[in-house]
């Protein structure tokens, strides 16, 4: 997420906690996206990227307000001005993510990614406590 916020946007930050995993299937996920909230880091440069590169085409700052001002072909998901508006407000919480249950998914998930045998059960265990310890609103199914 650093590196993704450095490249894209140009801005370094740390992560607060994640928003929202956004999955196909609530049981047996086969897509998981995780939306992370971030903030700068003390002494960062809060000038978002302008000119376009190969990462991005740049970035912008926009207050909650301004949003509906923007179109859907400004964001690359639809979920920003879904979750932007309930951050805002503390509707949606920040979830930690220096969790013993977080630290299992995340293992697990890397195990996947490298083709280790048996790390597809070992999700499915770590993303069934996962969906235990977190409140409902931490997720979301297509």
């Amino acid at each position: 997420a650093r590196r993704e916020c450095r490249e894209e946007a140009g801005i370094d930050v740390r992560v607060v906690g994640f928003l929202r995993f956004m999955v196909d299937s609530m049981s047996s996920p086969t897509v998981l996206r995780v939306a992370l909230l971030t903030e700068p880091v003390d002494g960062a440069s809060l000038e978002p990227k302008s000119v376009p590169d190969f990462e991005s085409v740049g970035a912008v700052w926009a207050p909650v307000e301004q949003l509906q001002r923007l179109s859907d072909d400004d964001y690359r998901s639809p979920d920003p001005p879904k979750l932007y508006p309930k951050v805002a407000s503390g509707e949606l919480p920040a979830q930690p993510m220096d969790t013993d249950e977080f630290r299992a998914l995340e293992a697990a998930m890397r195990r996947m990614t490298a083709g280790e045998p048996d790390a597809g059960r070992e999700f499915l265990t770590a993303w069934r406590v996962v969906v235990k310890a977190y409140p409902p609103s931490a997720f979301r199914a297509r």
